[in-house]
C-alpha cells in the first residue's frame, strides 16, 4: 500500500479544518487511477492479483473500510492520510509517487468534487452493489491503452518511459 498526506508549512492539510484539500486530492487520484494503474501494477501478474485475496478490484474509497481502493485510517495527533490500496511491489516508487502526487494536486487544482465513500464490504458484496462501480483495469494491456490515452500521463512522464512501459515487465 501507498499512505500519503499532505503538507504545508508543517501544518496536515489532510486535518479536518482543511478536509476540502483531502476530498479533492483524493477525488483527483480516484479520477485519473484507470489512467495511472500501468505504472502502479506494471506486470502481468498485478492484474490476476486485483480482485483476489483482498486486494481491491473497483474504484472506491471509503474511512477505515479495507476493502476499497482508497481508505482513510483511523488516526492520532492529526496525522491524517489515505492508503491507496491497489500498487504491487513491482511498482517504480519514484514513478508511483510523481504519478500520485500530481493526481492529486490535479484535483486540488479542478475542484474535483469528491464521489461518495462506499460503505460496504466489498469482499461480500453482491452483484447488485458492484455492478455499478467503475472497475480498475482487468489487464496489463487495459491498463496500457489507458495510460497512453492519458493527458496527465503525457504531461508528467516523458514518452519513452510509456514506451518502456508499453512491453511487458519481465520477471
Amino acid at each position: 500500500h501507498i499512505n500519503l498526506s499532505l503538507f504545508q508549512n508543517k501544518e496536515n492539510l489532510f486535518a479536518q479544518e482543511h478536509g476540502r484539500y483531502m476530498e479533492a486530492f483524493l477525488a483527483g487520484i480516484l479520477h485519473r487511477i484507470r489512467e495511472i494503474t500501468l505504472f502502479l501494477n506494471p506486470s502481468e501478474d498485478s492484474y490476476m492479483r486485483l480482485g483476489e485475496k483482498k486486494a481491491p478490484k473497483y474504484i472506491t474509497w471509503s474511512p477505515e473500510n479495507r476493502s476499497q481502493l482508497i481508505r482513510i485510517p483511523a488516526v492520532k495527533n492529526g496525522r491524517k492520510r489515505i492508503e491507496l490500496r491497489s500498487p504491487d511491489p513491482t511498482a517504480n516508487p519514484y514513478l508511483a509517487f510523481a504519478l500520485l502526487i500530481y493526481a492529486g494536486l490535479d484535483g486540488i487544482e479542478n475542484d474535483l468534487p469528491l464521489m461518495e465513500p462506499a460503505n460496504v464490504n466489498l469482499y461480500r458484496a453482491g452483484n447488485e452493489v458492484t455492478d455499478h462501480l467503475k472497475k480498475l483495469p482487468e489487464s496489463r494491456g487495459e491498463a496500457w491503452d489507458a495510460a497512453s490515452a492519458s493527458p496527465l500521463i503525457k504531461e508528467v512522464l516523458p514518452e519513452a518511459y510509456l514506451e518502456v512501459y508499453k512491453k511487458p515487465l519481465k520477471a
